[in-house]
């Protein structure tokens, strides 16, 4: 399930992972599901993914303008993540403080993130 404390978690998690890889950059708020229609049941257990929307503050650009980007937030959910995203359970649990370069993957010039549950 797609909660508030869900995303709330996920925001907070995701500015952790950027922090441990010494990137200047923080999540300043994740986006629901765009089209609800592809978070069915039926079709994630298909894709085993759900693909959200973050907003990445990528510090001041020149001029002391913030930077913030919107990036595409790939969140792949493992065996038990997917299941529990079936039974329609809260996701927040399956969100560690662990981070390994595995888990959390940035790529700031096509602007998306990739994190993994497991």
């Amino acid at each position: 399930m797609i909660s508030s404390l869900f995303l709330i978690t996920l925001e907070q998690n995701l500015t952790e992972r950027l922090a441990d890889v010494a990137l200047p950059l923080w999540c300043d708020g994740i986006l629901g599901p765009e089209w609800e229609s592809d978070y069915l049941p039926q079709h994630v257990r298909q894709t085993k993914e759900l693909i959200l929307r973050a907003w990445i503050d990528e510090g001041f650009a020149k001029g002391g303008k913030s930077s913030q980007r919107l990036y595409r937030l790939v969140v792949k959910l493992g065996p038990a993540s997917l299941a529990a995203y079936l039974r329609g359970e809260e996701l927040a649990a399956y969100l560690t403080k662990k981070t390994d370069d595995a888990s959390a993957l940035v790529d700031a010039l096509s602007q998306q993130i990739e994190i993994h549950l497991p």
